[in-house]
């Protein structure tokens, strides 16, 4: 049976661990980064986040790179995101692309001229 989403309400917590939701265009999955310094308990050694995907009542963990993450995408049909992070936390920004259940993470080096 096919479920009405026209009335899709997901339910997401804003807080100072979880942020910038990306929802697909189905409504079925949403993407979000989160500090993953209290995940791993890394405390004391920095903020670091990672990407999570929430689809139905499970959350999965998409990277484990312990980066800095400024802005994240999923893409129109719910597998693919695109992010933009700095693993050195150096502010050297990079474009990193993947699936949105874990697989093919990459990362595109940005040219400095378009930092």
């Amino acid at each position: 049976m096919e479920q009405d989403l026209t009335e899709l309400h997901p339910h997401f917590v804003f807080d100072s661990r979880a942020s910038s939701p990306s929802i697909s265009a189905d409504g079925r999955k949403i993407v979000f980064h989160s500090r993953s310094d209290i995940v791993d308990e890394l405390k004391g050694q920095g903020w670091t986040y990672d990407l999570y995907v929430r689809v139905a009542d499970k959350i999965s963990r998409i990277t484990n790179l312990r980066m800095v993450i400024y802005a994240s995408a999923i893409s129109p049909d719910g597998d693919h995101v695109v992010f933009i992070g700095d693993k050195e936390k150096r502010g050297e920004i990079s474009l990193w692309l993947g699936n949105t259940d874990g697989s093919g993470i990459r990362q595109i080096k940005i040219p400095a001229k378009f930092r």
